[in-house]
Formats: structure tokens, C-alpha cells, sequence
């Protein structure tokens, strides 16, 4: 089975996907004081903050309620999302497409 075949247009996903992009690398003009150093599209966003760098993620419960509301079952949303932030986080540690030394400098501070 194929995206198509599900009903998933891709080609309207990427022309989506380029417009949140758009939008978002607007608000990296925004910054006062830092600057963006991952721009859009890795797990987590990367700011160098002076001589630091911040790795910052937001990941949602919004299936998860879902499922949990299924299930009558709430005591694992929490350590889900915990979970998927810091798994998130991570990968930034581990990515090997960081330029100029990123994450080497995030695995310091870290």
C-alpha cells in the first residue's frame, strides 16, 4: 500500500510543511539576544545563547489522551511525554548533520 493509496496527498504535506517552515524561520530574525543555530526541520531547536548553546523541544500528549481516554489509563501520559522530549533532545547529542561542531558543544553543556 502506498501513501496515495491511503488517501495522503505528499505533495500537498510538503507544500504545507514548506509554509510552516517559512513561518517559522521568520521568528529567528526575532531574537534579541542569541541566535538560531539548527533552523527548521531537526528534533530540536538550537540557540547559541553567548558562549552556550540551548536545545529546545516541545512535543505534545495529543494522541496519547486519546489512546488514554480509550483505555481509562492516565498515570504513563506524563512519562510519555517526558520521555519523547528527552528522546528528542538526544538525538540532537547524537546527530552526526550538525555543522560546526553543534552538538559537540550541546553534549558539553549537557
Amino acid at each position: 500500500m502506498t501513501y496515495r493509496d491511503a488517501g495522503v496527498d505528499v505533495g500537498k504535506i510538503r507544500t504545507a510543511q514548506k509554509s510552516i517552515g517559512e513561518i517559522i524561520s521568520a521568528t529567528h530574525r526575532m531574537i534579541v539576544t542569541g541566535r538560531v543555530v539548527s533552523g527548521f526541520g531537526h528534533y530540536a531547536g538550537l540557540i547559541k545563547l553567548g558562549s552556550e548553546l540551548l536545545a529546545l523541544h516541545s512535543d505534545g500528549v495529543g494522541t496519547k489522551v486519546l489512546v488514554a481516554q480509550v483505555m481509562n489509563r492516565f498515570d504513563t501520559v506524563g512519562i510519555d511525554c517526558v520521555a519523547m522530549n528527552l528522546s528528542a533532545l538526544s538525538t540532537m547529542l547524537r546527530s552526526s548533520n550538525q555543522t560546526s561542531g553543534s552538538c559537540k558543544k550541546l553534549q558539553r553543556v549537557w
